[in-house]
């Protein structure tokens, strides 16, 4: 059991290591062929004006296809097709209602864990947190909204509640399934603030995953 939960995580782990690298060495190798590309892709190191480093944009680019060729990489070898269409074979059906409901106790919830966490200082006290905000918000905001609002948000959904929550249900109840599921959400992330917050939402995701069988 311990195995199927982690095997999905590692492999979006490992997959996504390597993926990102093919990518990031494939945009090297346009760039040399198309120097508008290559503007946009890259910017000149600050310690070596000579080299150039992946830019803000370009990371981001990296970044949005690596996401989305996981959701592959996980629909075929992470029985990421399997757990999801075990969930919709549930006939429960949501009213507008009820729609409404969730989105209100999602946005409450993170605006009030937003203000909670400036009001507390915990934002600026996390330095990891900085730097992860600093590289989130350079990016250009079109991209950003399909990185962060689409990309991310369905991978990080097909793995943490369409797979792991999923087979952690088979063996424990939903709560702590969804505590499970939760808890490697929220390290994945990587710094305190996330951490935190990935963890607070990860339970809300996997209670609306469990009470709805859709994401």
């Amino acid at each position: 059991v311990i195995w199927k939960l982690i095997f999905p995580f590692l492999l979006f782990q490992v997959a996504g290591s390597l993926i990102q690298q093919a990518f990031l060495y494939g945009s090297m190798f346009l760039g040399e062929k198309n120097k508008a590309f290559q503007a946009f892709m890259f910017r000149p190191s600050i310690e070596n004006p000579e080299l150039l480093t992946i830019s803000s944009n370009g990371g981001a680019v990296v970044q949005l296809l690596t996401l989305l060729a996981l959701c592959g990489v996980l629909w075929k070898f992470g029985d990421g097709k399997e757990k999801i269409l075990q969930g919709k074979c549930s006939e429960v059906t949501i009213s507008n209602k009820e729609w409404a409901s969730w989105i209100g106790l999602a946005v409450v919830v993170s605006a009030g864990l937003n203000m909670l966490f400036a009001g507390l200082g915990f934002l600026n006290a996390d330095t990891a947190y900085q730097e992860t905000a600093d590289a989130l918000y350079s990016v250009s905001i079109p991209l950003g909204l399909v990185l962060y609002g689409i990309a991310a948000p369905l991978a990080e959904e097909l793995l943490f509640r369409g797979i792991i929550f999923q087979e952690a249900k088979k063996v424990w109840k939903p709560l702590y399934a969804a505590m499970i599921s939760a808890g490697l959400f929220g390290m994945y992330h990587g710094n305190g603030v996330q951490m935190v917050y990935g963890f607070c939402m990860g339970m809300i995701l996997g209670f609306a995953y469990h009470q709805t069988h859709k994401f």
